[in-house]
């Protein structure tokens, strides 16, 4: 979770950018926390009509947090 969270803080991304930015290597361990994340409101999934979903942290303070580093 603090990989996925640490890859999102730097902006929103694909989930092929996740999985090559935090080096999780299956894409099903990815496709089983995402939803998660999402449902706790840690993360948002953004859809556009006609593109890729791309997901962003939720909290611009959360977000803040985990691009410093300054882990709780």
């Amino acid at each position: 979770m603090n990989l996925i969270l640490t890859a999102l803080a730097a902006g929103p991304l694909r989930f092929s950018q996740i999985l090559a930015a935090t080096g999780i290597r299956s894409g099903a361990a990815l496709t089983y926390t995402l939803p998660r994340l999402v449902m706790l409101e840690f993360i948002e999934k953004r859809e556009a009509k006609g593109k890729k979903a791309v997901y962003a942290v939720a909290d611009p303070v959360l977000a803040a947090v985990f691009a410093e580093g300054d882990l709780l």
